[in-house]
């Protein structure tokens, strides 16, 4: 991963001494680069510009991190590969340099039907879930999911997966009932993308449903949930999604000043 900074007044993402020159001549590496997240991207002496992917591609920095749909994305990839600026032996080869890692990982050897065996060593114990396939939701205003039947068992999870066709920020809305005293507290943990990004903490509710909310970002276009239960006692219902604010840009990630 190239950083967000510049090096003699050149941002690393299109910086073809590091890329290709240092790191692959050099060095010797064969694997694939890509840039750090909304990376600034610049030609000698111009301005930045993170939308000059062409410059990026003929550095061989391979990927650009990160975008929602590449197929919507405002960069100049397209219109440069048509005006000959870039060259589509160049965009083959940062193609080959994805493929290549590709073929050589344990997904690509399952695809291909080889047996496989996956060694998990270090892995926190309340994130051993199963093998089942993820369901996936599509989360717009409005999604609301059925948890009828999902119990909480202390130290176990219950996960899901959400394709996120309107990226914002979302009151995530847990109902969930409890026959436990009103003494009792069954926390909830809301983790996306690997990420605790809320606490939700229930009392007895004498088997009424009761709704808490926690405000979590929504970017990444296939966004992985995990609920995880700390306490024994918790009947979920249902959980909903209601958009609070719709992302509108990069600034409203990561400010012009984080980014620089």
């Amino acid at each position: 991963m190239t950083t967000y900074g510049r090096i003699n007044g050149l941002w690393t993402a299109g910086n073809y001494d590091l890329n290709t020159v240092v790191l692959r001549n050099e060095w010797g590496f064969t694997g694939f680069m890509m840039t750090d997240w909304w990376a600034k991207i610049n030609r000698r002496g111009g301005g930045p510009d993170d939308s000059d992917f062409a410059a990026m591609a003929m550095a061989q920095n391979d990927v650009y991190m990160v975008c929602a749909d590449g197929d919507e994305n405002p960069d100049n990839t397209l219109e440069s590969l048509a005006s000959g600026d870039l060259r589509r032996s160049e965009l083959q080869r940062n193609a080959a340099n994805i493929c290549r890692f590709v073929m050589g990982t344990n997904a690509f050897k399952r695809l291909c039907c080889e047996p496989v065996e996956v060694e998990v060593i270090n892995r926190p114990a309340d994130e051993c879930g199963s093998d089942e396939p993820v369901v996936f939701y599509d989360l717009t205003d409005g999604l609301e999911i059925d948890l009828s039947g999902v119990k909480a068992v202390k130290d176990t999870n219950h996960s899901f997966a959400l394709n996120v066709l309107e990226p914002g920020w979302y009151d995530v809305i847990v109902t969930a009932s409890s026959a436990q005293s009103e003494l009792a507290q069954i926390p909830l943990t809301i983790f996306a993308m690997g990420t605790a990004s809320g606490t939700l903490t229930w009392n007895g509710t004498g088997g009424e449903p009761v709704s808490r909310t926690a405000n979590i970002p929504m970017f990444s276009r296939f966004t992985a949930i995990r609920l995880y239960f700390a306490q024994n006692g918790l009947d979920l219902v249902n959980i909903k999604f209601a958009m609070t604010k719709k992302l509108e840009g990069l600034t409203d990630i990561a400010p012009e000043e984080v980014r620089n």
